[in-house]
């Protein structure tokens, strides 16, 4: 499992060795490990992406992909998320 393999990861980012000998606190947010534990069990089934040029400047960024929302996604709530009416 994907959590069982990041165990070097985290060992190695609560050490404070790592951090110049600074004492570390961990955090555990709403995404702590069991959540992700809990998340990999579910079959999300095949997901899409769209990709979006993003090397023009932001507001035609924002312009293409409330485009690509706006017509693919014809959901009321996620035309509100874009601001669409």
């Amino acid at each position: 499992m994907v959590l069982e393999r990041q165990t070097e990861t985290i060992d190695f980012l609560a050490s404070p060795a790592t951090h110049g000998g600074a004492p570390v606190e961990r955090i555990d947010t709403h995404a702590d490990a069991e959540v992700i534990r809990m998340q990999l069990k579910q079959d999300v089934g095949t997901v899409h992406w769209h990709r979006i040029q993003a090397s023009s400047p932001a507001d035609a960024v924002l312009q293409r992909a409330t485009t690509y929302l706006t017509r693919q996604l014809p959901n009321p709530r996620v035309l509100s998320l874009v601001g669409a009416q």
